[in-house]
């Protein structure tokens, strides 16, 4: 079976931890830079800093040294909209797939026979920040998760307690599913079909529903004899089929949306030397679904294989991973794989390894933190301990860093950012770890953090202080982003 252009691609992760520390500290420097300065205080042992060789010159502008200072991080009123306020985002925010529409849900607590629970309140704006509506919802669950239909049209709102329920782009319920309770979960959240016509979801045990918008079953596939498995997923634009590794063999399953068909990719395909792996840790497809990475436990789980696929599952190169692999991401564009390897004790460094579609090794980095992939693929972003933010090649070398704070701090009780950049690649969001601060008053506990908006050339465009969950989001056209901001509300910020 050919994977043909445009998978609906289902992945598996098998318990492992992605992404950087979400908290961050609130002191504001007064301008953040890219520099080619590369001397470091003297590290722990075994330490080794990624940044610590000579770093090629960017051409972007000069390098200056300039302190952090404790200025507040201050707002442009002119360009701020307020959209909710006093009130707290509790999931991110989700802007819809043609940019039209921001959705997001806050919560309040209602009081019920001796009992506080916290309720939901799911709203809808336009792409400037004018409500289109709100939906105060009566169950006393929180939302987990917002999720468009790929033509924008409805969003599915998941509760915490299972329920779904499906809305359209105006904000009116147009349909509700409650999940049934099954033995092996092949979809852990809903995934929207390409024509959104429908989405996925367990029926049964082994078997997955199509569900319409307005909650009918369309259809069912399977149950499946073989044991599927899946934790995670993505889902393409385009597509037919379904990829699943297999529970308790090494086999990677194409399935048929239409005919529920499954095909093993791998059959007859072996992995040299680890004939006994049975336990699939990963599985992801590249950005033009022209090629594919799995991943397979070795014995007693010493380390990994990974086997490179090409369009039609043909098993191509094995690499051998002594390690744990705690993150594989393809490129948003072009054909390198990025593997982040764990470190072996909390001394050492995770180490950021580079392939090509083909397997072949590229290069290697000792790195402290997750890795963000730039826009455009050129290379990756990532964090080291003293604060630096470094953009490595697709060698894996260091080509220049974002000098964004100085860091107070040892190995241990780090204060790493998480950073994402806008669509278009031109500004990059730098959000700190939070500071807990009690009030002056009533002694209550505050999260701050700030984020800091950088620009193409590493000057400081903008510093706002904010919460800290959820994470800030982009908009589509790379105009505004969207966050909660301390003793204000959310706010959508303009920025070009």
């Amino acid at each position: 079976m050919k994977l043909r252009s445009g998978l609906i691609t289902v992945c598996l992760i098998a318990g492992l931890v992605v992404g950087c520390s979400s908290n961050a500290d609130t002191s504001t420097p007064t301008s953040v830079v890219m520099s080619t300065q590369t001397s470091e205080p003297t590290r722990e042992p075994n330490s080794a800093d990624p940044t610590a060789e000579t770093l090629a010159t960017p051409t972007i502008a000069p390098a200056t040294d300039m302190p952090a200072t404790d200025t507040p991080a201050t707002n442009d009123d002119s360009t701020v909209t307020l959209v909710a306020k006093n009130l707290t985002l509790s999931t991110p925010p989700v802007w819809s797939p043609d940019g039209k529409t921001l959705a997001l849900t806050t919560s309040s607590y209602r009081y019920s026979e001796g009992e506080t629970e916290k309720y939901p309140t799911l709203h809808f704006f336009t792409s400037d920040g004018k409500p289109i509506t709100e939906v105060k919802l009566e169950y006393g669950h929180q939302m987990s998760d917002l999720v468009w239909s790929p033509d924008s049209r409805y969003l599915l709102g998941v509760l915490r307690h299972g329920l779904i329920l499906v809305f359209s782009a105006e904000g009116k319920q147009v349909g509700d599913v409650t999940p049934p309770k099954v033995q092996n979960a092949l979809i852990r959240f809903p995934a929207w079909l390409p024509d959104s016509s429908g989405f996925l979801l367990d029926v049964a045990n082994d078997t997955l529903g199509v569900i319409a918008p307005d909650g009918k079953t369309l259809r069912q596939l399977g149950p499946f004899k073989d044991k599927l498995q899946v934790m995670t997923y993505s889902v393409p634009t385009l597509g037919q089929q379904l990829l699943f590794p297999a529970r308790d063999k090494t086999a990677l399953y194409a399935v048929d949306m239409v005919t529920g068909d499954a095909t093993d990719l791998l059959k007859d395909q072996t992995f040299e030397g680890f004939d006994k792996a049975k336990q699939a840790g990963r599985m992801v497809v590249s950005s033009d679904h022209t090629w594919s990475v799995i991943t397979l436990a070795k014995p007693e789980f010493k380390g990994y294989v990974i086997g490179f696929l090409d369009a039609d599952g043909k098993l191509g190169q094995v690499v051998d991973e002594p390690g744990t692999i705690s993150d594989i991401i393809p490129a948003p564009k072009g054909n390198t794989l990025a593997v982040i390897v764990q470190r072996k004790t909390n001394r050492d460094l995770d180490t950021l390894k580079l392939f090509d579609s083909m397997g072949n090794a590229l290069g290697e980095t000792p790195i402290f933190s997750s890795v963000a992939w730039l826009p455009d693929g050129s290379g990756l972003l990532g964090a080291n301990d003293k604060g630096r933010l470094t953009v490595f090649g697709l060698d894996a070398k260091p080509k220049f860093v974002y000098e964004a704070w100085r860091l107070q701090s040892d190995l241990f009780g780090l204060k790493l950012p998480t950073f994402a950049f806008s669509p278009d690649g031109q500004l990059l969001a730098l959000i700190d770890r939070p500071t807990v601060k009690r009030g002056s008053d009533d002694g209550s506990v505050q999260a701050e953090t700030t984020v800091h908006i950088v620009d193409s050339q590493g000057q400081l465009v903008r510093s706002i202080v904010g919460n800290n969950e959820p994470p800030a989001r982009w908009s589509p056209d790379s105009k505004w982003i969207v966050l909660s901001v301390v003793k204000q509300g959310i706010q959508m910020i303009r920025l070009n």
